[in-house]
């Protein structure tokens, strides 16, 4: 039995292995863009970190120590949380409605293993942005500490099992709510979602005692401050034998305590994965035939409150095109693997926008200071924006996959579907980035006309981005596949993603260089600011018209030729 476990990894291993031999021999552009791009985003991350820990040995020397442990204690912990509902949502769906599972559960193999077969996969599909994000902030806090090669090594061992606690909680629940709750499984996600909105909410009033119109660094400031995250260094907490670990790692005689935080955490994931192991076997089975078997029960309502809610937003599109675009939406919804995605990375930017007014600038006052925080923060959001219209807009076309001639055959007419998609693409942009936008330079204080424009450039590239997404996904459809990130691997979305973030950088570049030279650098006067700002309105107006409209004729006369 231990060598079909082995047998199951060792085919994974290989698929994985030859798929991405396969997209790097087939699509070398693509392979060079995308690991360019990912290099330097890590660098970006990797400088504003390491920046950070700069900034709190220049202005909080003698209490650093404390403020960089309350901070890695926090970011593990809300972390541990996002990652523990990540796992719930996509290991229930690998677990029981994967076509994979199906095969599986056919086989000789217990169900034990094939549930640990699948734990691997949820993991490695849940923590990659950890991966990713994580990793440029250890590494950062190590040079900062001066820590010797072992801080790395402890490092890596750290992380990999902090990623797996979360994820053998997720998994836990997943077969619980398999098991003893498979019609009301949605009740669950929903009522525990909104246990952690609640609880960010509670945090938020509480943080906003510390707020003032201006900073003040003090130590009964500094004890408030700390007091507030108290709760992120509770003992019992994963979050904290983590940050007490890396904290002993930099240290060149803190060996001691580094080996005892990881073999508690160590000891604590072997004694959950156990209890998994038993719980799978003895439950597993059971919930994945309850599961299956509750699908065909469920009624079918013809008017649901996303019809209502689409009758509101959509209310301008004929009845034929919303009924579309509730498709759109309801497909995106019935996969969580993609709508966590967006919960995960715009959750993280909604949060660190409310609670921007806690972050302790120089003198957030200052226009200078609030020009420069809110444009980075436009940017981190429009850029994020291009990736997931990439991901999430371009495969639309892509994925009515043989159905496509069912919309060909309706009563409507090519460039009508078209329209849908883009009106599907528009409103969630606007509806993800406009609030974001808004929250952040509503907290910083900054002028009306400067809040104006940022919106206004936000809404030029909601717009610019919905159309190229949507007309390259007209113009390299790939009707055979199913599987959006294979969609999204082709040359197709090569293209769309380097084109977005071109279109971005244009549009943020332009619009906001007379600010930058009048805020920043003080190069020009008032009047000159107030010229100079016209004319690049103008100018990424233009760009942005062009662009959408070039799109959109491009996208209907290819739509009009398409073979169904």
């Amino acid at each position: 039995m231990t060598s079909s476990l082995a047998v199951l990894y060792r085919f994974r291993w290989k698929s994985i292995a030859n798929q991405a031999a396969q997209q790097i021999d087939s699509n070398k552009l693509k392979f060079i863009i995308v690991s360019v791009s990912a290099l330097v985003l890590w660098m970006s991350i990797f400088v504003f970190f390491r920046e950070s820990f700069g900034f709190l040995h220049k202005f909080v020397e003698e209490i650093s120590d404390v403020v960089r442990l309350y901070f890695l204690a926090l970011f593990f912990f809300a972390l541990g949380i996002m990652l523990v509902i990540s796992n719930i949502i996509i290991n229930y769906s690998s677990l029981f409605h994967s076509p994979e599972s199906d095969y599986l559960m056919s086989l000789p193999i217990s169900s034990g293993r094939i549930f640990f077969y699948k734990l691997t996969e949820s993991i490695a599909f849940s923590s990659w942005a950890f991966l990713f994000l994580g990793s440029p902030l250890l590494i950062a806090f190590g040079i900062d500490r001066a820590g010797s090669w072992l801080y790395y090594v402890w490092m890596v061992l750290f992380s990999g099992i902090f990623i797996t606690l979360p994820a053998l909680v997720g998994s836990f629940l997943s077969i619980i709510i398999g098991r003893f709750l498979p019609r009301h499984r949605r009740a669950f996600l929903i009522a525990l979602i909104g246990i952690v909105v609640i609880a960010g909410v509670l945090f938020i009033t509480q943080m906003s005692g510390l707020r003032g119109s201006r900073f003040e660094f003090t130590a009964g400031w500094m004890q408030k401050f700390m007091d507030k995250l108290s709760f992120a260094q509770n003992p019992l907490l994963p979050s904290y034998w983590v940050t007490q670990g890396l904290f002993s790692a930099a240290e060149t005689s803190g060996t001691r305590d580094a080996v005892f935080f990881f073999l508690l955490l160590l000891s604590q994931a072997l004694f959950l994965g156990m209890v998994l192991y038993w719980l799978a076997s003895a439950f597993y089975f059971t919930g994945y035939s309850l599961v299956r078997s509750s699908q065909r029960t469920k009624k079918y309502n013809p008017v649901s409150l996303l019809d209502y809610l689409a009758r509101i937003v959509f209310g301008f599109l004929a009845p034929a095109l919303r009924l579309v675009v509730i498709k759109d939406i309801k497909h995106l919804l019935r996969d969580p693997v993609q709508w966590t995605q967006l919960l995960i990375f715009f959750g993280l930017l909604g949060v660190y926008f409310i609670n921007i007014k806690n972050i302790p600038y120089i003198n957030l006052q200052e226009h200078m200071w609030q020009y420069l925080v809110s444009s980075l923060n436009l940017v981190a959001t429009t850029l994020t924006l291009a990736t997931f219209t990439t991901r999430f807009v371009y495969p639309q076309i892509s994925l009515e996959g043989k159905r496509f001639w069912i919309i060909g055959m309706m009563p409507i007419r090519r460039e009508d579907i078209f329209y849908s998609k883009l009106v599907f693409a528009l409103t969630g942009a606007i509806l993800i980035s406009e609030p974001l936008v808004f929250i952040s330079s509503w907290q910083l204080e900054v002028p009306s006309f400067m809040l104006l424009h940022h919106l206004y450039l936000t809404f030029l590239i909601c717009l610019g981005l919905s159309s190229i997404a949507v007309t390259l996904g007209v113009l390299y459809p790939n009707m055979r596949e199913d599987n959006p990130s294979k969609i999204v691997s082709g040359f197709g979305g090569t293209l769309t993603l380097v084109l977005s973030l071109l279109y971005v950088l244009s549009i943020i570049v332009i619009g906001s260089l007379p600010s930058h030279l009048y805020y920043v650098l003080g190069r020009i006067n008032d009047s000159a600011f107030q010229n100079l700002q016209t004319a690049c309105l103008v100018i990424i107006s233009l760009i942005a018209l062009v662009t959408t409209g070039f799109s959109v004729w491009l996208g209907i006369r290819t739509i009009r030729r398409m073979e169904v």
